[in-house]
């Protein structure tokens, strides 16, 4: 095989690989960490250093020791109670590709001994110490966003394949027909406008309504119509997570109407309100 191909088949063409870290944090846990229902938009990983933390969801309490990983799934509810000293690494990140989860799993809340995961945490520390030192910094520089692309990637490197390997399942990202490519490419130029121009989206890729819903499906495992919900509401995510916009700014720029409109369609993908997203990245 000539070194291009394999180059090609590398790159994965038509998956678009995403990956947005949200917080961190590695201090002692205030009381406000406790709570009786939290819930997760986006992945949460914790590792233990100090104390307790139990866990109450789907009728189960788990008690969590030092030393241990706990990887809390997207959607899941769950309450959280953190002994006094509570000390802890917690990362907040989403990990897609072309919008749609890579990681899944029947469980929301997996607990991982720690012992063998020593360069993970090591990664970990790394990667928020670069954070942590960047903090202040207003605008930060090409090289400064190009040394965090590779701590991200260095990152990933190591927690991918450990939480496969301790049996969480993963979804492999897939080359696409081709047409779906077309049709992701202009689902990704679309604001949000409560529909999809399907007379746009068949002339793109040369398919009736029916067999373009049937044939995206096939590719994606969802309608067009959701696939653009999630491509809005990763933007509005990372927007909420990253950005100094105000709500009402941020719903604007996705093309919502109303603010009261963005907040009752984000709280149908995701159970809270934007504000509330917002403040539950802390911990």
């Amino acid at each position: 095989m000539k070194l291009e191909e394999i180059a090609a088949r590398l790159s994965r063409p038509g998956v678009k690989l995403d990956y947005i870290f949200m917080g961190g944090y590695y201090d002692t846990v205030p009381p406000c960490g406790s709570l009786d229902r939290a819930v997760s938009v986006n992945y949460t990983l914790w590792y233990l250093l100090d104390g307790l933390v139990e866990l109450k969801f789907r009728d189960r309490t788990l008690t969590v020791t030092p030393g241990h990983w706990v990887l809390i799934m997207p959607g899941a509810v769950r309450g959280q109670f953190f002994s006094p000293g509570s000390r802890i690494i917690s990362l907040h990140f989403r990990l897609t590709a072309s919008y749609t989860d890579i990681i899944f799993s029947p469980e929301l809340i997996h607990v991982v001994p720690g012992g063998e995961l020593e360069t993970l945490r090591d990664k970990s520390l790394v990667l928020l110490g670069y954070l942590e030192e960047k903090k202040d910094v207003n605008e930060p520089d090409f090289l400064d966003a190009l040394h965090f692309e590779k701590l991200c990637r260095e990152w990933l490197m190591t927690f991918y394949p450990v939480m496969a390997a301790k049996g969480i399942f993963r979804r492999e990202p897939l080359a696409l027909d081709h047409r779906v490519m077309k049709l992701i490419r202009e689902l990704e130029k679309l604001s949000y406008s409560g529909g999809i121009p399907y007379e746009r989206l068949e002339r793109v890729c040369s398919l009736g309504r029916v067999q373009l819903d049937r044939v995206f499906a096939q590719n994606m495992g969802m309608s067009p119509r959701k696939y653009h919900d999630k491509i809005i509401l990763s933007r509005a995510c990372s927007q909420l997570a990253t950005g100094t916009c105000c709500v009402k700014e941020i719903a604007n720029e996705l093309g919502f109407a109303t603010l009261p409109h963005f907040s009752a369609w984000f709280k149908r993908q995701t159970g809270i309100s934007p504000h509330a997203y917002r403040s539950s990245l802390t911990f």
